[in-house]
């Protein structure tokens, strides 16, 4: 990830049609569009919005799984996929599905987060 995104997206999606299940290729694919999200941001010092704000929630959930706070980014997302409904939701929804394909998919901490959004959905 050395600042050749374009390239190391064509390799993944090359992998990921030749085998759809590939993880690898899946969280590498998300990892590069968190990557691209963040790009030219100043990530410092931000607070964190209300959870109506959606494009800043966005960002700052980019800027917590950056840091390593899975668990934060997540819940954070959660509580906003609570508060908001339609477009807004899905995505909301969308953003936090593409951050969990980051993850090891045996996280706990992401298996959590799995069962909350499937709460908040339901």
């Amino acid at each position: 990830m050395a600042g050749e995104l374009d390239a190391a997206e064509k390799i993944y999606h090359e992998r990921l049609m030749a085998n759809p299940a590939d993880a690898d290729a899946k969280s590498s694919l998300a990892l590069i569009s968190l990557q691209r999200r963040v790009a030219g941001t100043d990530l410092t010092n931000l607070k964190v919005p209300t959870a109506t704000d959606v494009s800043a929630r966005l960002v700052f959930a980019d800027s917590l799984i950056l840091q390593g706070s899975h668990e934060q980014a997540y819940a954070l997302l959660i509580e906003s996929i609570k508060a908001v409904v339609g477009v807004e939701r899905d995505e909301m929804k969308a953003r936090l599905l593409e951050l969990f394909e980051i993850a090891d998919p045996a996280d706990p901490v992401l298996l959590n987060a799995r069962r909350a959004l499937a709460s908040a959905l339901y």
